[in-house]
């Protein structure tokens, strides 16, 4: 997923052989795994779609706004789980209007990480 401070966003695929485009319907994407190009919604046989719901549900619920707490709460929330195995690697929080960046391993939202991007203007 490419996105700016402006809201506009993309996800971008490789499927066919060649990169293609997702473009955003709303003001928010979502990505969890799935080839979503021209709606194929080709998963990896996980729980992609369940964690899509969950994260387009609360999205809904919120008017498209979460807060930087709710946000990383939701990540380790929906992260994949196969059984037993916790297949959550890391996850991370970039927030585009202001630089700040929030890094996680696994669900261990006690010990986040935190650094800044340099904006350009």
């Amino acid at each position: 997923m490419i996105a700016d401070a402006s809201g506009q966003s993309v996800i971008v695929e490789f499927y066919d052989g060649e990169l293609q485009l997702v473009e955003a319907e709303t003001d928010y994407q979502i990505a969890t795994n799935f080839i979503a190009f021209h709606g194929l919604n080709i998963g990896e046989g996980f729980t992609e779609f369940e964690r899509y719901n969950t994260v387009e549900k609360e999205l809904r619920k919120n008017n498209g706004i979460l807060n930087e707490k709710d946000v990383i709460s939701l990540l380790a929330k929906v992260g994949v789980q196969d059984g037993e195995v916790d297949k959550l690697q890391w996850s991370v929080v970039y927030n585009l209007t202001t630089g700040d960046v929030r890094l996680f391993v696994h669900r261990d939202t006690n010990n986040i990480t935190a650094a800044k991007l340099e904006m350009c203007h």
